[in-house]
């Protein structure tokens, strides 16, 4: 049983190392599963909230992941925030409501 974790670990690390997930895996519905071994904090993509969320498990699936960052990175199929960099010609003068002139 342990090796099977343990290869299974493994799997996951390479899997996060490698690529992204398809995202229909990524949105499949997160099994529930009894653990006969250690018990530790993992991490899964969650299709309800778009999010990688932590539960307290054993793994075992291709939607379980020992931390968030391989979760995000595998399954970034979520909301995401977009940052945009402006400059000075798309700038607007929030209070005023007019474009930036600049000082």
């Amino acid at each position: 049983m342990k090796a099977t974790i343990s290869a299974l670990f493994f799997l996951a690390a390479a899997v996060c190392a490698i690529a992204l997930l398809p995202e229909s895996i990524c949105r499949a519905p997160h099994p529930t599963s009894s653990c006969a071994g250690t018990v530790k904090t993992m991490w899964y993509f969650n299709n309800g909230t778009n999010k990688c969320e932590h539960y307290l498990g054993c793994g075992g699936g291709y939607n379980d992941f020992g931390s968030k960052a391989c979760c995000q990175d595998s399954c970034p199929y979520g909301t995401k925030m977009i940052v945009l960099t402006l400059t000075q010609e798309f700038m607007v003068d929030v209070a005023a409501g007019t474009p930036y002139k600049g000082a």
